[in-house]
């Protein structure tokens, strides 16, 4: 039985802290073999929800690519399914905008309700306990959150919140500079249609950007908005940093365990052969994703597809994105190097991470 339900993924344009990958935030590569999106997709598929819309930047060229019909989600479907809806908000209009564009899309379907989460959120949730939260709250809105999170970079983007004993929320804030904070949200709510259209209109008027942010700050004393703490793994990835924990703690089984427990998460397949290992291979506590030749030495990291690792060389504490050539003799460490590239000389950083964009010299 299909869930009451419209899934809406907003797939955000290249997020500024990641504008090294020079990739939009839904395409970025996670986990040896997935895009962000995936996991978002993945979750509502797996609710049995089969009415998503991706609201998409201007160039929708590298979602749709990777989406295609829909068909890897079993979402190619004559009525409902995967729909692609090009936005044309600008990075400076924010996600209230892309939204507002879609709010068309989500009047004109059946669903009472309406979930609406970022592409860059790594999570595999059960999206029906969500919406039994929701309607036990008689809330106006739900918003997920991750409890004891830590902040450390000063991403500003990132808003923490206080919660009554019914789970109410009481007070929201920023992150402020370097300072540690408790409950953080993640970037998924859930609303009823109606409210959804009421709150967007009133983002509007009042010029704000962000829904989920602006919403929560602007709001959360006169409405009904509660929070629903989500005890699995989840991660909002938003900065070059939170991109490389994510990738290195799925190098851990229990973490690996708690990612993949709730259900599958579907990408596309890329269909290539199967890793070859030469002789002299020696890999440790790696993922590494099929079409690979590795010859040299690869450790605590995550290799993409069709990667070739040459001889005597070297990969520690790396992401190694698709279809690259890493030659032979090199040494890379706490580096993500970029897809498609030929890297021939030494990247030894033992200090911060290093993003890898072309023929490499000494970082």
């Amino acid at each position: 039985m299909l869930t009451n339900m419209t899934g809406v993924i907003l797939a955000d344009s290249m997020i500024h802290e990641m504008r090294e990958l020079e990739i939009t935030a839904a395409s970025v590569p996670f986990g040896g073999r997935y895009r962000m999106i995936d996991f978002m997709l993945s979750s509502l598929v797996n609710s049995n929800i089969r009415d998503i819309a991706v609201v998409t930047p201007g160039d929708c060229y590298p979602v749709a690519e990777h989406l295609g019909s829909g068909r890897e989600w079993d979402l190619a479907r004559k009525k409902g399914g995967l729909t692609i809806l090009p936005s044309r908000a600008g990075d400076a209009d924010g996600k209230s905008r892309a939204l507002y564009d879609a709010l068309d899309y989500v009047k004109k379907g059946e669903s009472r309700y309406v979930l609406i989460a970022d592409a860059n959120i790594i999570a595999n949730l059960n999206i029906l306990k969500l919406l039994n939260y929701h309607i036990e709250k008689h809330a106006f809105l739900t918003a997920v959150y991750k409890s004891n999170a830590a902040v450390s970079d000063g991403n500003n983007r990132r808003v923490f919140i206080k919660t009554d004993k019914n789970g109410r929320i009481i007070n929201a804030d920023l992150c402020k500079g370097n300072e540690l904070y408790g409950d953080m949200l993640v970037g998924i709510y859930i609303t009823e249609r109606e409210n959804l259209e009421y709150l967007l209109n009133q983002c509007i008027k009042r010029d704000e950007a962000g829904f989920g942010r602006d919403i929560i700050l602007e709001t959360y004393e006169d409405l009904d908005i509660y929070g629903y703490c989500y005890n699995g793994y989840i991660e909002r990835i938003d900065t070059i940093k939170a991109y490389y924990n994510a990738n290195m703690e799925l190098l851990e089984s229990d973490a690996r365990h708690d990612l993949f427990k709730e259900g599958r998460i579907y990408t596309r397949e890329r269909d290539l052969a199967p890793c070859l290992f030469g002789e002299l291979a020696n890999v440790k506590n790696s993922i590494i994703a099929e079409g690979c030749v590795i010859e040299g030495s690869v450790k605590n990291s995550v290799v993409f597809g069709n990667v070739r690792i040459g001889k005597n060389a070297a990969v520690e504490n790396s992401i190694i994105l698709r279809d690259t050539d890493i030659s032979d003799g090199t040494v890379l460490n706490r580096c993500i190097a970029k897809k498609n590239i030929r890297i021939s000389q030494i990247s030894d950083n033992r200090g911060t991470i290093s993003v890898v964009s072309e023929r490499a010299s000494k970082i």
